[in-house]
Order: C-alpha cells, then sequence, then structure tokens
C-alpha cells in the first residue's frame, strides 16, 4: 500500500508509476476533478526528478504550466514538454518522465480520458487517412494559446469553488478535445486519438540496464524484463549499443565489480555474486582477463 504522503522520487526507485490511479498517493499531485478513468490532475515539482518510469492506463495530455519536462519511449524517441506547450501521450507504453529544475519549478495540467468521451468526441470528427497510420508511439507536441490558458484557468477555478460534477467534468473534456481540434487544424487529432489501443509493454532498454541490479540477470530473463522476445530485445540492444549484450553485459558487470572493490568491504565471493557470477572461480578468470590482476590483487594495488 502505498502511502499517501509519500514522494514520487521515493515510489518510483523501485516501482514503475501507472497513471492516473497512483496520482491520489503523492504530495505532488492534487486531483480537480474524477469519474473513473476520466480525470484531471495538477502537479508541482519543486525537486529535480529525473528517471521516473511511468506508463498510462488512458491517452493522457500534459500542458506544461510552467517549466521543462522530457519525456523518452521504450524505442528512444524524445519529447520535450515546454512551458505552455500541450502534449499528448499514447497510453499503454512505457515512458521515462526527467525534470531537472532550472530557473522554476514544474507546474503542470494532466488530462485523461476514458474510452466513452473519446467515443463521443470521434462521433462528431471525420477521421481522415485512418487505415494508413501505423499502430507507433506517436506524441504530440504543439504550442498553447489564450483559449487554453482560460480553460486551464476555468478547471482550477472550479476545483476552488469545490464544483464537480460526472456531467461536468465529461463536458470540460470534450471541450478540451473540441478546442484542441479547431487550434491545431493542421493536425489529425481525430485519427491519432482513433489509433489508440493497447500496446505491448516495452520499456526502454538503455534505461533499464542503469538499474545495477539487473546485471545479475540473465540475457533471457532482461529480455523478459523489458517486455520483449528474446530476438526482439538482442536486436534492440545492437541498435542501442552497437554490440551483442552478452559482451556488453561482461563489460558492465566487471566494471560494477571494480568499483565495489573499491568502495565496498564486500567479499571478492559477495561480489561475484552481486554482478551475476555464480561460480567465482570464473569471476576471478574474467576479472583478471579484463583488468590484468585478480580481484584480491587489485584490491591490495588500490589500499
Amino acid at each position: 500500500m502505498v502511502n499517501p504522503s509519500q514522494t514520487i522520487a521515493k515510489f518510483t526507485t523501485k516501482n514503475i508509476l501507472v497513471l492516473p490511479q497512483a496520482l491520489d498517493n503523492f504530495v505532488e499531485a492534487s486531483c480537480l476533478m474524477k469519474d473513473g478513468n476520466n480525470a484531471v490532475y495538477y502537479k508541482e515539482l519543486k525537486e529535480d526528478l529525473v528517471n521516473v518510469e511511468f506508463y498510462c492506463n488512458t491517452p493522457c495530455f500534459i500542458y506544461a504550466e510552467q517549466g521543462k519536462e522530457r519525456i523518452t519511449s521504450s524505442d528512444g524517441n524524445i519529447v520535450t514538454i515546454n512551458a505552455d506547450t500541450i502534449t499528448f501521450l499514447p497510453y499503454g507504453i512505457n515512458l521515462h518522465s526527467d525534470y531537472v529544475r532550472t530557473s522554476s519549478q514544474l507546474k503542470a495540467f494532466l488530462i485523461f480520458l476514458d474510452e466513452n468521451v473519446v467515443k463521443n468526441f470521434l462521433a462528431d470528427q471525420i477521421i481522415r487517412n485512418r487505415n494508413k497510420q501505423k499502430n507507433e508511439v506517436k506524441f504530440l507536441n504543439i504550442k498553447s494559446n489564450i483559449a487554453f490558458k482560460h480553460y486551464f484557468q476555468s478547471l482550477r477555478l472550479f476545483n476552488e469553488q469545490q464544483l464537480s460534477s460526472k456531467g461536468l467534468l465529461k463536458s470540460k473534456l470534450l471541450e478540451f478535445l473540441n478546442l484542441l481540434a479547431l487550434s491545431n487544424p493542421e493536425i489529425n487529432l481525430p485519427s491519432l486519438i482513433a489509433q489508440q489501443r493497447p500496446r505491448s509493454a516495452k520499456r526502454n532498454v538503455k534505461r533499464l540496464l542503469q538499474n545495477p541490479e539487473h546485471l545479475r540477470l540473465s540475457i533471457a530473463d532482461l529480455a523478459r524484463l523489458s517486455g520483449r522476445s528474446l530476438s526482439s530485445f538482442n536486436r534492440d540492444f545492437r541498435t542501442s549499443y552497437n554490440m551483442p549484450p552478452k559482451q556488453w553485459l561482461k563489460k558492465q558487470r566487471l566494471s560494477y565489480a571494480e568499483k565495489l572493490l573499491r568502495e565496498q568491504n564486500q567479499t571478492i565471493t559477495e561480489i561475484a555474486l552481486d554482478i551475476g557470477y555464480e561460480n567465482v572461480s570464473h569471476f576471478i578468470k574474467s576479472y583478471k582477463e579484463s583488468y590484468g590482476m585478480t580481484p584480491k590483487e587489485y584490491r591490495r594495488f588500490i589500499t
């Protein structure tokens, strides 16, 4: 059970954030209106918050009122959410968020839409070229305007006056979608939203492998954890690192072992197990091949 006063940073060190459901549990986020998966939240980040892994259960729009945030998809696509912009996040895919405070904290509205609201919106729209679009990650990142500023001010006002109902929330969500479509006729918003469907839960390989705890896993385990088949993982890995995962994993394990030898008082056996070597002799041999001395010799050398 998540502590309602817990910070996002603390929770996401070991967990993936599921939106919008998880937002009720964090001090940085407040709910303005909500009915099931239809919801409007407001978040404020005062401190740096990087490498937050999350996914949305429904289509999501983010309006950045202040600050800057960077979102990275599982395949490395990056979108920067700047102040006074509106960004669309496809649902059902793993994403990473990075916020580094510069001159101001991050303040943003998050809008989540359930299937019924999407259907209501699409019923009055002309969907062009639906069959020509691929089921791929596609961010929408557009400049806001004065109409949107007034729209989000109205959401804040309704919350302050404690005015909320299912009907009001639905009408405000449809107002937002229509305002977005009318303000940006060059963007085929109906077709983009119509393409929304669950995707495979692929995770960003580079981000995944930044966690030292994952170094002890096998290639097959890493593939499963990344949401890929073994062949797909090997292919995506080579694209990202320009080498096979087995070669990379050995190099990273030994590099992390060297760090542990310098900074920790663990035994050689403990370090070997920590980085995924079940055979200590194999670890010692591999380490000597890479560093020219055994782990024990290296530790004596640096002390």
